[in-house]
């Protein structure tokens, strides 16, 4: 399982972070392979392994908290969108999720970098849900 958060936050990571502070070794532009030699000690490389176990923690603390195949959901951007809803607002997993980020802002008090991930996170969601009703609206014209 800790192998299965390993590689999702990694990805998390790589999703949402700047260009700027993603090491070069992920350049996939730059195929020179001494040149995405991995540098542990430089900044760039800290800043993105913080960012790997704060990725990691949150995917943990929604998986104690959450039942497990809708945290994946959550974690994975892969909501399960209801037919015929007008928007995200009508989505049962997108107020689930809504709901889950209120709880762990207002009641159990998460720390500011975990509220920042959560909130990347929800946007990706809701653009997510957003995506599938405009792709069904589309198929059924």
């Amino acid at each position: 399982m800790s192998s299965n958060i390993q590689i999702i936050a990694n990805q998390l990571a790589l999703k949402f972070s700047d260009d700027s502070d993603i090491p070069p070794r992920f350049n996939m532009t730059n195929l020179k392979k001494e040149s995405r030699r991995a540098n542990l000690n430089s900044d760039i490389e800290n800043r993105f392994q913080d960012s790997i176990k704060n990725w990691m923690q949150l995917i943990e603390t929604m998986l104690a908290r959450v039942e497990y195949n809708k945290a994946w959901r959550f974690i994975t951007s892969k909501p399960d969108v209801e037919d015929d809803i007008p928007s995200p607002a009508y989505s049962k997993d997108f107020i689930d999720f809504t709901d889950y980020s209120v709880l762990r802002r207002d009641k159990e008090n998460c720390d500011y970098k975990e509220l920042g991930y959560l909130a990347m996170l929800h946007n990706e969601f809701q653009r997510e849900i957003d995506k599938q009703i405009n792709e069904r609206k589309v198929a059924n014209r």
